[in-house]
């Protein structure tokens, strides 16, 4: 953690409860980036103290683009940013480093293409976790919300889950890309099982269906509010592959990789 000075310094230990990691898993694509920081430190984080670390793979459009672009988007929307860029791209190791230098005892998790639509109110989901202690994580809903039940997306009429005053329960763990908001401690569980060919989200349902304790002795929840009537989050990762004629590929159930048709890389 890089080390603060003088008031600042004395500030961040008296909002130390208060204060909130943003860990992003990045390519090189500013311009998306850029649009989701921005998308969220609009309707969702606005002035809430965050720490915001970076983690940045070489790949994307490596042309026109360097990280060193990615994490100027980065700086321009927080003050307190820590970057790494890794010299091999890896998703699952890229979790990793950012999940080893989580300070904070909550997180939010915010790949960089994803963009929100609507405002939320973070403090609500901030409350939510500190006052049910079990609950490991509320990943934001993709869908619209209606009375005391929502969509898990716009496409699938799925519910998201019973509300219980302060969030829509969940019947099992749900962990993946969507943004959340993630106990570390519950992380601490779970981390030492993630491997570099092994996503998270695998990981985790694999251990829920082992009823491995580090999984199943929490709670997990989804969050968006009443006012929400149409879609909450959009990822714009696929139509930044689609134009730049990217695949996106997978091996089993492990992890992913980009292909691309013609060549950015």
């Amino acid at each position: 953690m890089p080390k603060e000075k003088g008031n600042i310094y004395s500030l961040g230990i008296i909002m130390r409860t208060n204060l909130i990691s943003i860990t992003t898993t990045a390519t090189i694509r500013p311009e998306i980036l850029d649009q989701t920081y921005s998308s969220f430190k609009k309707n969702l984080f606005k002035d809430w103290p965050c720490r915001v670390l970076l983690h940045i793979d070489p790949i994307g459009d490596i042309v026109h683009h360097t990280a060193g672009d990615v994490e100027a988007v980065a700086r321009r929307y927080f003050s307190d940013v820590t970057v790494h860029v890794s010299e091999t791209p890896n998703f699952s190791n890229a979790l990793r480093w950012l999940w080893a230098h989580v300070e904070t005892e909550l997180f939010f998790n915010l790949e960089d293409d994803w963009f929100l639509r609507h405002e939320l109110d973070f403090s609500r989901m901030v409350s939510a976790l500190q006052k049910h202690k079990k609950l490991a994580l509320l990943f934001l809903a993709k869908g619209r919300s209606w009375g005391d039940k929502a969509r898990f997306s716009q496409s699938k009429r799925k519910p998201l889950g019973k509300w219980n005053g302060d969030y829509y329960r969940v019947p099992r763990q749900r962990y993946g890309g969507t943004p959340s908001l993630i106990r570390k401690a519950f992380i601490n569980g779970l981390a030492p099982y993630v491997t570099e060919n092994k996503r998270h989200e695998y990981v985790a349902k694999q251990l829920f269906q082992q009823r491995n304790p580090c999984v199943t002795e929490w709670k997990y929840g989804g969050y968006t509010e009443p006012h929400v009537k149409s879609k909450l989050l959009v990822d714009i990762g696929d139509g930044w592959r689609k134009r730049h004629k990217i695949i996106k590929r997978r091996k089993g159930r492990k992890n992913w990789w980009w292909e691309p048709k013609n060549l950015l890389f």
